[in-house]
């Protein structure tokens, strides 16, 4: 979970009282805030990822002032409903690198070192989480006053792009950006890959930043900017969308208020930031069978304007309106926690199942850890991937046809369900090729693949690679021959062609004549569209069938 450092000194001024450190702790703990760390004015928090409201002071004072009475929260004070003036001219050579940007602009805010500390973390908190690394969604703030609008977004040749960078000592092109600053090395993979960088200035030439990578040290925030120029690209609009009124929220919290910008993608204009609260209408009814309590509407609807909402009753309904930087909300479920929250988990009454039963793990979740203890001791590191992946990854490896596409994705990120293990591992070794090698990686997890009636059934497999300057068809062989050993297993290995792998380095895996895998050299071809430079060994079996082998010789 993230964890948000900040000042208590801060938080109070923010909050608008004063609280003893102890009793700060369990509010801070019934808001789903845990409290790593005091020392003197100084605290570090772990905060649940699905609440990035909470991801820095700003947040976590609204969120405790409304908690604990102190002022109910006002959504228009968090709403832009002026025009700024200013317009973001988005030019069609972002299409295919970073299609979308939306911008918002806060005017009169009180800036100091804390404050901007805040700011910045919870930038960057919302890059790791919302932004995936900054890959979905990369933000740059910016003092107004030194920009002259209109303000263009746009993709340009890194040798015809030149700015300084932020804490840079000279001026930079855009490929010497990517080399030689740290977040070039950080995130210079994202973009790495076009003939043209994204590039945001303004109508005088004056460059604000090169997203997702870095700002300009021109354009800076300091203790003395006023006005600030927010910006957020990316490839989903929702993403941006909410990443930007939270963002709003923090600095209408410093003291700002915020205006709209239009930006303009040709024919559309689209203004920015919008309106992201919803509407949810909540049974009376479902509240209590959910908490097993019973509420008045009324005392709900005391307890949900405490959480922020804006709540109107319609006989044993109520109508419920979420704050407009709550991102979190998704179903009636997510305003029922709401309430849990504000009623208190403390007031709710233990009750002993009827039947007293004795759990224990499952024996297939004993196999899995047994495998991940085994292949952690051969010096591979455990990654966690997504069921549901890209249809671009399993194109560029040729695997489309076998998955499972969803009829109606929410994210292009998110189109199919993944068929082996295999694309993933890739996947991430070619997002992480600039990192040190040998790169030695496995993973555990269940895959979606069809049946011989052709309907979906899940399966638990167990896929490892090898990335490395010189790596081999024998090295990987090792890798499964020692996993077998320690499991009680004889594999037998046959020849086996695969488009995934370089002919004659290829071997299809059995056991008592069963079929439990594949392992093999990853071939050049899939390299240079993955854009890996060093070679790839892999491995992938299939634990169901393991484990069945062993049960069937009785030594499980």
């Amino acid at each position: 979970m993230p964890t948000v450092a900040l000042n208590i000194k801060d938080l109070m001024k923010l909050i608008g009282g004063e609280l003893n450190t102890e009793w700060l702790i369990e509010v801070l703990r019934a808001n789903k805030c845990s409290v790593e760390m005091v020392q003197g004015d100084d605290m570090i928090l772990e905060v649940t990822s699905d609440r990035p409201d909470l991801f820095s002071a700003e947040g976590i004072a609204r969120a405790l002032r409304s908690y604990l009475g102190l002022r109910e929260i006002n959504h228009e004070e968090y709403l832009a409903r002026e025009y700024s003036g200013v317009e973001v001219l988005v030019s069609e050579s972002v299409r295919d690198v970073r299609p979308f940007i939306a911008c918002a602009i806060v005017k009169n805010v009180k800036l100091d070192d804390e404050a901007i500390r805040q700011v910045m973390q919870l930038q960057e908190k919302l890059h790791m989480t919302y932004g995936l690394k900054r890959k979905n969604a990369s933000i740059g703030l910016y003092d107004l006053d030194s920009i002259k609008p209109p303000i263009i977004y746009e993709a340009r040749r890194p040798s015809d792009i030149r700015f300084r960078p932020l804490d840079e000592k000279r001026e930079m092109r855009g490929d010497e950006i990517l080399k030689y600053t740290s977040k070039g090395a950080e995130y210079g993979w994202i973009i790495s890959g076009f003939d043209r960088y994204p590039l945001l200035r303004d109508s005088e030439g004056r460059v604000l930043s090169m997203p997702p990578i870095i700002n300009s040290e021109e354009t800076k925030v300091t203790t003395n900017t006023r006005n600030v120029f927010i910006d957020i690209t990316g490839l989903s609009e929702k993403t941006l969308n909410q990443a930007l009124a939270v963002l709003v929220a923090a600095l209408v919290d410093r003291g700002g208020k915020a205006f709209s910008v239009k930006v303009v993608y040709g024919d559309r204009v689209v203004a920015t930031p919008i309106d992201i609260s919803k509407e949810m209408s909540l049974r009376l009814s479902r509240v209590n069978e959910v908490l097993g309590v019973n509420l008045s509407k009324e005392d709900v609807a005391k307890l949900l304007t405490k959480m922020g909402y804006v709540v109107r009753t319609e006989e044993d309904t109520l109508v419920c309106k979420t704050s407009p930087y709550r991102v979190d909300v998704i179903s009636d479920v997510d305003v029922i926690e709401d309430v849990a929250i504000a009623y208190g988990y403390d007031k709710f009454e233990f009750e002993y199942p009827p039947v007293v039963t004795i759990g224990k793990l499952h024996p297939k979740s004993l196999f899995n850890r047994k495998l991940r203890e085994i292949m952690v001791g051969f010096g591979f590191q455990e990654i966690y991937t997504y069921v549901l992946s890209s249809r671009s990854v399993l194109m560029q490896l040729g695997i489309f046809d076998k998955a499972i596409k969803l009829g109606n994705p929410v994210s292009s990120e998110y189109e199919v369900l993944r068929c082996d293990l295999t694309s993933k591992l890739l996947h991430f070794l070619s997002l992480n090729k600039h990192l040190e090698h040998p790169q030695k990686v496995f993973e555990i997890g269940d895959v979606v693949v069809l049946n011989e009636e052709r309907r979906p059934v899940n399966e638990t497999h167990l896929a490892c690679a090898i990335s490395d300057f010189e790596v081999s068809f024998e090295e990987i062989q090792a890798v499964l021959y020692a996993l077998f050993e320690i499991l009680g297993l004889e594999p037998r290995l046959e020849p086996w062609e695969e488009e995934l792998f370089i002919r004659g380095r290829c071997a299809k895996v059995f056991v008592n004549e069963r079929d439990v895998g594949l392992l093999g050299e990853i071939s050049p071809e899939v390299l240079e569209k993955l854009e890996l430079e060093y070679p790839v060994a892999l491995m992938e079996v299939n634990v169901d069938k393991l484990q069945q082998a062993i049960e069937e010789s009785g030594k499980l």
